[in-house]
């Protein structure tokens, strides 16, 4: 795949309903001087799951079907019961993608949703994807918490929900500011992390005009850049099970709040990165997201118990957020996996997920188009 990165969504099932179901990855590509693909992978017999090693018996990455699209894709969702998948980029807009009746290895473009009318959109801000099992045909993209949009894919049109994006007290310029996160956290719930110098953490109620609850996240002093503009980068990611937040600063430092009571952290520290990222530049993705703050990453484990982080380092590493505590200060990863900078040197991981299915299994991609499987074990189990 050629020009073409690896942002990629959560492993999800296959697009279409059939008697064999294996799990399956999409990956999209972000060049903005070539064409760039989006292809559905179904994955090797090793990472399916019990009963499907058979169905699925082959030892590599598998392309099932995909498509070409002009746009960067900066974001991948895929909503598995409307036989869909979303893509979005720096455009004002959402693609939405569909599998060829007539030819079955083609993902055609099936149509584009506009987000909320939002003039102080800046073209360069990507737009942020999400979607809740809770309300399987809801959709939700942003690029600012004030162009938050939420679609019904049934009828392809937005949903008009009260949504206040500031909180009592504070100003509409906080609907424009730069959005770091939005996620579903429950049935009609959403939380959303914002802001230029100082995060901030809001929750929405979808039927309530009000906000339901806000917080600051903890941070040091934010990252100077060349022109003295100050920056902080946040990422964000939510644990539905336990209605848990977790939200990680450029700076490496880390906060996990309940989301419905988000006025104090259940415990903030911060992260031991070891080697910091670098990125000497050069390649098919020169010039594209290869900074720290582009591309920094958190998610909770499918259980819950574990986070992976990328971004800070040129690896991805596994953190045990079960032995965290209000008293915790600094953690070191149980697991780094370091094998992107191994097989070439000065790759920047780009993203990861967990696998739905194995808790000992991560897929990782980076700025050279390569895509890792690998499975991380404590250090103590050495």
């Amino acid at each position: 795949m050629e020009h073409v990165g690896a942002t990629f969504a959560r492993l999800s099932r296959d697009l279409q309903p059939q008697e064999r179901t294996c799990l399956a990855l999409y990956v999209g590509g972000f060049s903005d001087k070539h064409t760039n693909e989006i292809e559905m992978l179904e994955l090797p017999e090793a990472l399916q799951p019990q009963g499907l090693e058979n169905v699925c018996a082959h030892t590599d990455f598998k392309i099932t079907c995909g498509g070409l699209t002009k746009p960067p894709i900066t974001a991948i969702k895929c909503v598995s019961d409307m036989n869909v998948v979303a893509t979005a980029g720096t455009e004002t807009c959402v693609c939405l993608w569909m599998r060829d009746p007539d030819n079955t290895d083609l993902l055609t473009l099936h149509t584009s949703l506009p987000l909320r009318n939002d003039q102080s959109i800046a073209s360069s801000r990507p737009v942020l994807l999400d979607h809740t099992p809770d309300t399987p045909s809801w959709l939700l993209g942003a690029k600012t918490a004030g162009s938050a949009t939420v679609w019904d894919l049934n009828s392809n049109l937005p949903i008009s929900l009260p949504i206040h994006t500031h909180g009592a007290g504070s100003s509409s310029s906080a609907d424009h500011s730069p959005l770091h996160g939005i996620k579903f956290v429950g049935p009609q719930l959403c939380v959303v992390c914002s802001g230029k110098d100082i995060g901030s953490l809001v929750l929405w109620d979808l039927r309530s005009p009000t906000v339901a609850a806000q917080a600051q996240v903890p941070c040091s002093t934010p990252h100077r850049d060349k022109t003295q503009v100050t920056t902080t980068s946040f990422a964000l990611s939510v644990d539905r099970a336990t209605g848990r937040v977790v939200v990680l600063s450029a700076q490496g430092e880390v906060s996990v709040f309940e989301a419905r009571k988000l006025g104090t952290a259940l415990c903030s520290c911060t992260l031991n990165q070891g080697q910091k990222q670098s990125y000497t530049g050069g390649g098919r993705f020169s010039g594209m997201r290869t900074t720290a703050a582009a591309n920094l990453c958190i998610e909770f484990s499918c259980s819950g118990t574990k986070v992976a982080v990328s971004g800070l380092t040129n690896g991805v590493s596994i953190y045990d957020t079960g032995s965290w505590s209000s008293s915790t200060q600094e953690v070191s990863p149980m697991f780094t996996h370091t094998g992107h900078e191994a097989e070439c040197p000065g790759a920047v991981v780009l993203t990861h997920t967990w696998h739905p299915v194995f808790a000992d299994t991560v897929l990782s991609a980076d700025s050279e188009g390569n895509l890792h499987a690998w499975q991380w074990k404590s250090q103590l189990d050495k």
